[in-house]
C-alpha cells in the first residue's frame, strides 16, 4: 500500500543554486555578475515531496454489525493510517451515523478502534464533513474514501418509488 500512496499527489521540486544542472536560473544573474557566484543552474535531480491529503469516512450504522463489517472497516482504516504515516501523507479518519460525526484521529493519533456500529447513517453528511476537512488542508492533492456496507437508512426502493 505504501508504494501506491507514495505515487499519489507527488510534487517535483527542482534543486536551485547548483553549479551543474540543466536549466539556467535567471533570478541568479545579478549574483553571477556582481559576486561571481557560479551557482546559477537548476539541477536535473528533483526531490520528490508527497503532497496528499487522505480523508477516510467510516459508516458506523447498525447495519455494519452484520458480517463483522465494522471490524473490517476499522482494520481497513488502521491499514491506511499506517501506510499513510510511513509515506508522509496527511490522513484524517472519521466515523459517522445519522446523528453524529466522530473524529477518529489522524496518522499520529488514531482512534478508529473506538468506533461502534449503532443507529442509522447519513452518507452525505459523512462525505461532506470529510470534504470540508480536505478543503481546509494545504495539501495539493486530496483523496476521500468512504467505507460503507451500502445500506443507507432513508434510501430504500419503496421510498424512492414514492417520490
Amino acid at each position: 500500500m505504501r508504494r501506491y500512496l507514495a505515487e499519489l499527489g507527488l510534487t517535483l521540486r527542482p534543486q536551485r543554486f547548483r553549479i551543474s544542472g540543466k536549466t539556467f536560473d535567471r533570478t541568479r544573474v545579478q549574483a553571477l555578475v556582481s559576486r561571481a557566484d557560479p551557482r546559477v543552474l537548476i539541477a536535473r535531480q528533483h526531490h520528490i515531496v508527497t503532497d496528499l491529503f487522505l480523508g477516510i469516512a467510516i459508516d458506523c450504522s447498525g447495519s455494519m454489525q452484520a458480517g463483522e463489517n465494522i471490524e473490517k472497516a476499522k482494520m481497513f482504516g488502521r491499514c491506511w493510517r499506517g501506510g499513510a504515516r510511513l509515506a508522509g501523507i496527511d490522513v484524517r479518519l472519521f466515523g459517522f451515523t445519522d446523528h453524529v460525526i466522530y473524529d477518529a484521529g489522524d496518522a499520529t493519533r488514531c482512534a478508529v478502534h473506538g468506533l461502534r456500529a449503532d443507529g442509522g447513517n447519513n452518507d452525505a453528511a459523512g462525505l461532506w464533513h470529510a470534504a470540508q476537512t480536505a478543503l481546509a488542508s494545504r495539501r495539493k492533492a486530496k483523496l476521500l474514501v468512504m467505507i460503507s456496507d451500502g445500506l443507507p437508512t432513508q434510501c430504500t426502493v419503496e421510498r424512492c418509488a414514492a417520490w
